[in-house]
């Protein structure tokens, strides 16, 4: 869970920037991650930096892991809120 002010800045951003594109580590892009990033096995790719330049190990061809059937954005009182709710 992340919970902080922004979905846009929190859960957004990491599905997008960094499962789905690798932009997580230098030298890993295009790489999506291999347990929840959208992978398909025509076109998954996996990347794992070795610390010689240009040696990373490359494995490809596996389908998604994880499939994602739905998803809420919840949101929480602030303190404020709780205050004043538990006032009642």
């Amino acid at each position: 869970m992340f919970i902080c002010a922004s979905l846009r800045d929190q859960f957004e951003f990491l599905m997008e920037d960094w499962v789905n594109k690798g932009d997580f580590a230098p030298g890993l892009r295009p790489t999506k991650d291999p347990m929840i990033g959208a992978n398909e096995p025509g076109e998954s790719l996996f990347k794992i930096a070795r610390p010689k330049p240009d040696t990373a190990i490359k494995i490809r061809g596996f389908s998604r892991f994880v499939t994602t059937r739905g998803g809420a954005y919840c949101f929480f009182p602030s303190l404020p809120a709780l205050r004043y709710i538990a006032g009642l």
